[in-house]
């Protein structure tokens, strides 16, 4: 018997019901919902799963150069100009990619920017000249 996959809540709450209903043992309770002895266990133990573990930060290309990129881009640097440096003067194999994603992840959002003014100048109307 396969059932649908179910949510791991209403698992340990079936479970639980069985044990208590039931008095059905480990090895039942684990041939009946198609689960190892560790989640019966944990069924019983609690009433809610564990949360899960949140996954380590996996490291990137950009790590190790992380300081100058930033620096560079803070400075007013394209990501060509970065990559061009990193590739010269700091001997650092990174795909362009890489960096143009960075920069743009970290480029400011235009209501951000400091927006310029600028006349607007109608057809058919002049600036004033100085």
């Amino acid at each position: 018997m396969s059932p649908k996959k179910i949510d791991k809540r209403e698992l340990y709450r079936r479970i639980r019901h069985d044990a208590e209903r039931e008095a059905l043992s480990m090895r039942a309770l684990e041939k009946r919902h198609n689960v190892s002895w560790r989640t019966v266990r944990a069924a019983l133990d609690g009433p809610e799963p564990r949360p899960r573990k949140p996954l380590p930060r996996r490291p990137t290309a950009i790590d190790p150069v992380q300081h100058l990129v930033d620096s560079m881009v803070e400075a007013g640097h394209r990501p060509t100009e970065i990559w061009a440096k990193l590739m010269d003067e700091h001997e650092t194999s990174i795909s362009y990619g890489v960096i143009r994603r960075y920069v743009q992840d970290r480029a400011p959002s235009p209501r951000q920017r400091s927006s310029v003014t600028t006349n607007q100048v109608r057809p058919g109307h002049q600036l004033a000249a100085d």
